[in-house]
């Protein structure tokens, strides 16, 4: 493994000569954040993934840190205030300990009102642009109800029937 693939002793997720065939257990480092119509916030977690045959399946998740919650911040009526709500994100990082470079996966979610914001689409394009390895998901009201109902276990509770 040359000097590249490490740092600190970290073997880096995406390193180019990285084999995952080779490797029974892959742990990552995740980061999710939601920006949403009133609130926002993040957190950092450990994902521990084991090879079952030939997939993978995720056998630990760890809290690593949870950051407080932000009022969204605005700036005039119709623009999210990039340079707060971007102060408020490297402060978290900061708190958990990590850089944006050590992440090795995450999701960015605008929910709500803020996904219809003038600058919506540069907020998601600036964070994502940090380590090129997010996922990033504009939600509607219909998706954000549909993703609460499925987070919440309403829709598996539904499954079982009775009260």
């Amino acid at each position: 493994m040359s000097e590249e693939e490490q740092q600190g002793g970290r073997i880096f997720f995406s390193n180019v000569g990285r084999s995952m065939e080779l490797e029974d257990e892959i742990r990552l480092t995740s980061v999710g954040i939601d920006i949403g119509s009133s609130t926002s916030h993040l957190a950092f977690s450990r994902i521990v993934l084991e090879r079952l045959d030939t997939r993978y399946m995720v056998v630990e998740r760890t809290l690593l840190h949870q950051s407080e919650v932000l009022l969204t911040p605005y700036a005039g009526d119709n623009e999210i205030d990039a340079e707060a709500l971007g102060a408020f994100i490297a402060e978290q990082y900061e708190a958990a300990g990590l850089k944006p470079e050590a992440i090795d996966t995450g999701a960015l979610i605008l929910t709500g009102v803020a996904v219809r914001r003038r600058n919506a689409r540069a907020i998601g394009e600036i964070f994502s642009a940090q380590t090129g390895k997010f996922v990033v998901v504009s939600a509607g009201d219909g998706l954000e109800t549909t993703l609460a109902a499925f987070g919440s276990g309403a829709v598996a509770r539904s499954g079982k029937g009775g009260r």
